[in-house]
């Protein structure tokens, strides 16, 4: 399987996981690592989606098991084809169907209890900083 075929798929599942009414944008915070037992996973999923009076929610979800199967086979496609381990990624996907991956090739954090403050600022303020950038000239809620 291709890498590209391969991130379809993550992108198809967890879009299929986060698509709710009125979506602007789905964000999936993954971490994985291969242990002797399987994958292990940590992920932190979100939608961003207007409501009725025209403001947004971030309501978060779970990935499903053919989300993670689909990570899964994204990790094992890289490991082989690009000879990269990846220790988890950013998906960002947009309503209009465009998607931006941004991997981390270094041991999974959140997964060995090693605490990123940074991440998690950016995770926790993401809405606040997405309105932030819609209502800045140009109104573009930038990646």
């Amino acid at each position: 399987m291709a890498v590209t075929e391969a991130q379809d798929g993550v992108v198809r599942a967890v879009a299929a996981d986060g698509g709710i009414p009125n979506w602007q944008r789905i964000v999936a915070d993954v971490e994985i690592e291969e242990a002797a037992d399987g994958y292990h996973f940590d992920c932190v999923s979100f939608t961003i989606a207007r409501t009725p009076d025209n403001d947004f929610e971030d309501p978060q979800f779970s990935l499903s098991r053919a989300a993670r199967d689909a990570v899964i086979e994204l990790y094992k496609t890289l490991r082989a084809e690009a000879g990269n381990t990846i220790g988890g990624f950013t998906l960002e996907i947009e309503n209009s169907g465009t998607y931006r991956f941004d991997f981390s090739y270094g041991k999974p954090k959140r997964l060995n209890g090693v605490w990123d403050a940074e991440k998690e600022a950016r995770l926790d303020n993401y809405l606040v900083d997405y309105k932030a950038k819609l209502a800045a000239p140009g109104g573009q809620a930038a990646h």
